[in-house]
């Protein structure tokens, strides 16, 4: 998928799906159906890429919004989904102009960020209290990597100068943990993807807080 700033920012050349709906899809299905949602709910889909995802978000009832530091995405997503409203500033200070927001989105993004509990606070101060985050990245546990170490996988996978790669390798204790660092509450994990030793990625939801801590400083 798509870094966000300060980081790597890819080019998309078309609208379709990304690979990863076959086993996202399902999970956005349940998550935000589980949920009682009031009119016109506004949602963040943050590394937005090329819109798809936003563009499904709309579908489903939601005022949406797409960030991302890719020109060729938002101009792909901007022509695929004229209903939305997307943007190549992902600065606090335009997610603050933009939200606030009942539901946030964030998939497969994460690991590629450099600064991600800045990413991730930035998310937690455009939500509205008691908001909600998705958040899926790759899952990395003690079975997978000795699975791709044996099978001579896990070197390519960890080698950070490939394009489109990942700079982070999240457990399902860090991302918890960078999780409540960053101020949410509620955090739980789901593995997506082949069985669960073997996940391709985590699901994670969690809630801003009623009240937000007041340590959520702007970095």
């Amino acid at each position: 998928m798509n870094a966000s700033a300060p980081g790597r920012v890819y080019g998309y050349q078309q609208a379709d799906p990304p690979h990863t709906r076959a086993y996202l899809q399902p999970w956005l299905d349940k998550l935000i159906a589980a949920r009682s949602w009031p009119p016109s709910s506004r949602v963040l889909d943050y590394g937005c890429g090329n819109g798809w995802f936003t563009g499904w978000l709309t579908r489903q009832g939601f005022h949406a919004v797409g960030v991302d530091p890719s020109d060729s995405g938002i101009d792909i997503a901007r022509r695929a989904v004229p209903q939305a409203c997307f943007s190549t500033d992902v600065s606090r200070e335009n997610l603050e102009h933009l939200g606030p927001f009942d539901l946030a989105i964030c998939l497969e993004v994460i690991a590629h960020c450099y600064m991600p509990t800045n990413e991730l606070r930035n998310i937690h101060h455009c939500l509205k209290p008691c908001g909600m985050l998705v958040l899926s990245t790759p899952y990395h546990g003690y079975l997978k990597n000795l699975a791709m170490a044996i099978t001579g996988k896990l070197e390519g996978h960890l080698d950070t100068l490939l394009p489109g790669a990942f700079v982070h390798f999240f457990s399902i204790r860090s991302i918890s943990q960078l999780l409540c660092e960053a101020g949410f509450e509620n955090v739980t994990v789901g593995c997506a993807g082949r069985i669960p030793p073997l996940a391709k990625t985590m699901v994670v939801t969690c809630t801003k807080p009623r009240r937000a801590a007041p340590r959520d400083n702007h970095l």
